[in-house]
């Protein structure tokens, strides 16, 4: 038996070594067996490697979560995938593997029916295993399988029975049959990630870039504001300082109204009353008073300087 590598534990890479060092036998159906079970692998790459000296590649107990197009294999017969994380199947995977007689998909995530639709390209597909994914739940599950592949011949280990075929034929090609196939195989609505079902908890980079340019912008209109209510240039000094140093505009705007509120109130205490228009009855703004510059008088104790005589 070939030994396993200690990097298992870690998870392996598909690649042309780890197939040269797989378990490689001949099945009791004498086929060329390729062992690539629980090794971890995340991606299905490589299998070019193989050369096509294989009918059956096992890649069982993995950590795979899609099929993409796999490579010319014209000698593959069977492919184990059981006991992944399968979700997607790319539209063309197995466009170059179409002599698949029998696939396994038990035991991993495929949620619709869409993604079942690149099987289309297995004329010789007798064999489908699907149990224990969420798909096998849909309505008219079976029924699909059996009208869209009529190659099948054993479904999750049932045969396939003619009248099971007629049945199916009957209600598809219904007018209500033809809408409900249509809808099967359409694209679900809900978009999955590659590798996982769950959507995403948090926003995308793009959509915080968003949220925090408009966030500024925010900001921006309401300093404005700020700046256009300001009667002094003192007040405008002080907001620009503020809001230079981050202050948030919620704090500095209530700050703000409440200077401003301290302001007004301040020559009522005091008993004086703002002078008002005649016409509006609102307060008059007053302007501070000019002050204009003290002459220059002589120092105390000093003399003052006397200017030389002109000479004449």
């Amino acid at each position: 038996k070939t030994q396993r590598p200690l990097a298992l534990l870690a998870g392996m890479r598909l690649n042309a070594e780890l197939i040269a060092q797989s378990q490689q036998s001949v099945n009791p159906i004498k086929q060329r067996h390729l062992n690539l079970r629980a090794y971890k692998i995340a991606l299905i790459e490589n299998l070019a490697a193989t050369r096509d000296h294989f009918e059956s590649i096992d890649l069982s107990d993995n950590d795979i979560a899609k099929i993409p197009l796999l490579p010319p294999l014209p000698r593959l017969r069977s492919l184990l995938l059981c006991n992944n994380r399968i979700s997607r199947i790319e539209e063309k995977a197995f466009d170059e593997v179409k002599g698949l007689v029998s696939l396994v998909l038990s035991n991993n995530k495929i949620e619709s029916l869409f993604e079942l639709g690149a099987l289309r390209a297995l004329p010789k597909l007798e064999r489908l295993t699907v149990v224990d994914n969420p798909v096998v739940k849909t309505k008219y599950y079976r029924q699909y399988l059996i009208y869209t592949f009529p190659s099948l011949r054993i479904v999750d280990f049932t045969k396939v029975k003619e009248a099971e075929r007629k049945e199916a034929a009957t209600f598809f090609t219904s007018a209500a049959g033809a809408k409900v196939y249509t809808e099967l195989q359409a694209r679900p609505d809900v978009q999955v990630d590659e590798a996982m079902l769950a959507p995403p908890e948090h926003p995308t980079m793009q959509e915080q870039a968003t949220s925090k340019t408009d966030e500024a912008h925010s900001a921006s209109d309401q300093y404005r504001q700020l700046i256009a209510r300001a009667k002094t240039l003192d007040e405008i000094n002080k907001l620009e300082k503020a809001f230079s140093a981050g202050i948030p505009i919620e704090q500095l705007e209530a700050e703000f109204n409440k200077a401003a509120e301290e302001a007004e109130a301040k020559p009522e205490a005091n008993g004086v009353k703002p002078a008002t228009d005649a016409a509006t009855g609102k307060a008059e703004e007053q302007k501070p008073a000019e002050v204009k510059p003290a002459e220059a008088t002589p120092a105390e104790g000093k003399p003052a300087e006397e200017k030389p005589a002109e000479q004449t």
